[in-house]
């Protein structure tokens, strides 16, 4: 008696965009499933844990590195962390553009949640933040400005959706940020 061991999955060696051409590929080879897909699909959309995005967002900005000054690409002559804000906006970035499309498809309670999560992970970074080196040293009051950018944006763009508006932010969120920050933001 032989005993088969099995092979792994060639879907374990493919990065994000070689997957995405698997499902395209399928999709056009089996037509029938698309529904069955796109039943999924609605679940991960929906699955929106901003606990989770808030530990994403703030490792995300808390490793940005402070840039040391010199000279710049045209020549000139930048301050030691004069680019950290560009940096640390790009770290957050990705969680901006999921909440956005979230809003885009009218999911407004997960968009909030999305919104929730990052809010919750600027405030941890500002509070993880002192003396590590990285960007935010050299700009302390950035995840505040950037938090009430992120709640201006979900609210604006919360307006174009025809659907009744979700309560704000409940008082629990806010006790998460007990350190001056919930006085700060308005909601």
């Amino acid at each position: 008696m032989t005993s088969r061991v099995k092979k792994p999955s060639p879907l374990r060696a493919l990065d994000a965009e070689q997957k995405a051409e698997v499902l395209k590929r399928l999709l056009k080879a089996r037509p029938s499933l698309r529904d069955a897909v796109d039943r999924i699909a609605e679940r991960v959309v929906g699955e929106v844990d901003y606990e989770r995005v808030a530990f994403k967002v703030a490792t995300a900005v808390v490793i940005v590195d402070a840039e040391p000054g010199g000279p710049d690409e045209f020549g000139g002559y930048h301050e030691p962390g004069e680019n950290g804000v560009d940096d640390l906006e790009e770290a957050i970035e990705p969680f901006v553009n999921d909440m956005k499309k979230r809003l885009t498809l009218g999911r407004v309670e997960e968009a909030r949640k999305f919104c929730m999560g990052i809010v919750l992970g600027l405030y941890r970074a500002s509070q993880e933040s002192n003396m590590n080196m990285g960007a935010l040293d050299d700009s302390p009051e950035w995840p505040c400005e950037a938090a009430e950018e992120v709640i201006e944006l979900y609210r604006r763009r919360r307006g174009r959706v025809k659907r009744p508006e979700p309560p704000p932010f409940p008082m629990w969120f806010w006790r998460k940020m007990h350190d001056g920050w919930s006085d700060t933001l308005e909601w």
